[in-house]
């Protein structure tokens, strides 16, 4: 074969480096040439015939459908909302925190790693090497979109402050604004657990059966990340220790110990317990991001900073990635998106908010010392006392329905 041929001139000329690169190079182009190459691993029932199909271009606009419904706007009432607010402290080390400098902007671009490239095709290295200029141009960034804001919201400009606070948070980009060219972003969606199983044993997708990971252009990740590192400083020392995941020294680990020794202690003490884990389905795309603002506010953080990462979150239009093809994708007008560098640290906030809602329910029937309560990332474990029974019916997981979009994945 050729490739053997021209693997074996790499290798003695050019040095066992070059050699693995273009090896792995010639493998990538041969596996684009195998049987069924252009088609979806993944088979996905076609609504017309009913029948199993793997086709790109029919699983895309399946799923195009089924994500719009799921990043559409969102709507939470004002005395939800007032009841969410009300459960925030309001802390000062948040006010300190504010929009990135030029000189941060310049460091963290410097240690910028490889990562893959946008619909843009910017790669990480360009960032960093022209750092200097690029640090200048994000900088300036919060300073317009603050100005735009306000054009979208009273189509002229204000006097005096660039945008007043509450209007900074209202920045929208409606469906099919030209506006959402502005933060493509790739979308390849990754298989869960399989609907159904056929005979044959082809398991068969539903449009629900995918995680959507946004892939966004460098220059937005960049601002994302750094944006979200200003954020999670002031709320590590803030968020209680029973929320793992996402912030600074919390991981599963000391999750598991956690819910292990409380379980461990209720066996010594022979007392009856359990254990009730609750998944919140989709909690990414299905929290509300007018709620996420009014909650950044609520702490006591900058309205630059909010307006600055309402910007880097707004609607993005999105190019589903399947069998090596793009095809145009949902545009997320609401919610949040796995892959953002704010997702998380916005994600957290949502969950203290329920953490504090649903310990301010239990206390309001006397059973907040029958409960304990934890988070890791987006899922909650109960830990009952088996006395709550007795007290009242089990009914504090309807402060997690209805709040800031989130429901109960009540299948799992």
């Amino acid at each position: 074969m050729e490739e053997v041929a021209e693997l074996k001139r790499v290798r003695a000329e050019e040095g066992e480096s070059r050699y693995q690169e273009r090896k792995g190079s010639l493998l990538s182009r041969l596996r684009r040439r195998r049987p069924g190459a252009d088609l979806c691993r993944a088979f996905m029932p076609d609504p017309d015939t009913g029948l199993p199909s793997n086709e790109p271009a029919l699983c895309a606009r399946l799923q195009k459908v089924f994500w719009e419904k799921v990043w559409a706007r969102k709507t939470i009432s004002a005395e939800a909302l007032d009841q969410c607010l009300q459960q925030l402290p309001r802390l000062p080390e948040c006010a300190a925190a504010e929009p990135p400098t030029v000189e941060e902007y310049s460091d963290f671009l410097s240690r910028l790693g490889k990562s893959g490239l946008g619909p843009d095709g910017i790669p990480n290295l360009l960032l960093k090497l022209f750092r200097q200029w690029v640090g200048v141009v994000f900088w300036r960034i919060p300073e317009k979109l603050t100005k735009e804001a306000w054009r979208l919201e009273h189509g002229e400009e204000a006097e005096g402050e660039p945008v007043a606070v509450a209007e900074a948070t209202k920045w929208r980009l409606e469906e099919g604004d030209p506006r959402l060219g502005r933060m493509a972003a790739w979308l390849p969606l990754l298989e869960k657990s399989p609907s159904a199983v056929l005979p044959n044993g082809t398991p068969l997708f539903g449009e629900g059966d995918f995680r959507p990971i946004t892939i966004y252009n460098s220059s937005t990740r960049v601002q994302q990340r750094l944006s979200a590192s200003k954020l999670q400083r002031p709320l590590e020392g803030a968020v209680p220790e029973e929320h793992q995941g996402w912030l600074g020294g919390r991981a599963m680990e000391k999750h598991i110990l956690d819910e292990t020794a409380w379980q461990a202690q209720r066996r010594l003490q022979s007392r009856l317990a359990f254990t009730l884990f609750v998944d919140l389905e989709r909690a990414f795309p299905q929290t509300a991001r007018v709620a996420v603002w009014a909650f950044l506010l609520a702490l006591g953080f900058a309205p630059a900073l909010v307006a600055l990462a309402a910007a880097l979150t707004a609607a993005a239009y999105h190019w589903i990635v399947m069998a090596r093809q793009a095809f145009p994708g949902p545009s997320a007008i609401d919610g949040l998106s796995q892959g953002s560098g704010l997702s998380t640290i916005l994600l957290v906030v949502t969950m203290w908010v329920l953490h504090r809602l649903i310990v301010k329910a239990l206390r309001d029937r006397g059973l907040d010392l029958l409960v304990t309560i934890r988070f890791f990332a987006d899922d909650a474990a109960l830990a009952c006392d088996t006395d709550y029974f007795s007290a009242a019916p089990p009914d504090p997981l309807s402060s997690l329905q209805a709040k800031p979009g989130l429901v109960i994945a009540a299948r799992r």
